[in-house]
């Protein structure tokens, strides 16, 4: 019986003097740049001590901002049931906005001061908040999604079709499949472009069957070919009949 040799891995394995001769290489290096070493050491230090202070910085103003948020939107949606005040709300929000506008209370307070705008009945002044709103807070992705969203319907109020469509376009890239599917499959429709509006409301009726824009889908959806109950057979092909020469 033939025996298996096992393989010896002490020829894989550096030996004392390699590892030796390494940790030498390495003491050398550090010895000749010793001084770039110990500044790149000290940079990182530096900026992690920078990225810490400031995440604790921002955390500490974002907590300054939440009451008063929680203020300006009682204006906004008043907990018992009184009518809102939209211009005091706007004027709140502005000034959160304004002394918070690096923490998610500013970039929130930012899309309300837009919303009160549009309450207000100030449609443009509304856009160009929704607007800055783009521009200044590209990272808060919810929010540029329902942003998005806005500006789609007002621009649709304003007979901008091509800017509307890229508004909830937009939003449907940010936020997933819903009213802004909606409304694109809508647009499609009146637009005449029935290809994709049905691919639209198919989505929405595969992505949310349980809401109440499936009913719509459903409506504007071709109904799903019925197949043939089994055992049945074709109809007979209808032969053409056969003309007979007149003699």
């Amino acid at each position: 019986m033939a025996r298996i040799k096992k393989r010896s891995t002490s020829s894989t394995r550096p030996s004392e003097p390699q590892l030796m001769g390494a940790v030498h290489q390495a003491s050398d290096y550090y010895s000749g740049h010793r001084k770039m070493v110990l500044l790149i050491t000290a940079a990182v230090v530096v900026v992690a001590a920078l990225i810490i202070s400031f995440i604790t910085y921002q955390s500490l103003r974002d907590r300054k901002a939440s009451p008063l948020f929680s203020a300006a939107y009682e204006y906004y949606k008043p907990s018992d049931g009184t009518p809102p005040d939209y211009q005091k709300a706007l004027e709140l929000f502005r000034d959160i906005q304004k002394t918070y506008p690096r923490t998610m209370s500013g970039a929130t307070a930012q899309f309300f001061v837009a919303n009160s705008l549009m309450n207000l009945g100030r449609t443009d002044h509304a856009l160009g908040e929704y607007e800055a709103f783009v521009k200044r807070y590209q990272g808060r992705k919810e929010l540029l999604g329902l942003v998005h969203q806005r500006m789609g319907y007002i621009y649709r109020g304003q007979g901008k079709s091509d800017d509307s469509v890229r508004s909830f376009q937009r939003s449907e890239e940010l936020l997933g499949t819903g009213l802004a599917t909606v409304e694109l499959a809508r647009l499609y429709g009146q637009a005449g472009k029935t290809e994709e509006s049905q691919k639209k409301y198919k989505a929405v009726m595969e992505g949310l069957p349980n809401s109440q824009w499936a009913f719509e889908a459903m409506t504007k959806l071709p109904p799903p070919a019925q197949p043939a109950p089994e055992g049945s057979l074709a109809p007979p092909a209808v032969q053409p009949e056969k003309k007979t020469e007149s003699k």
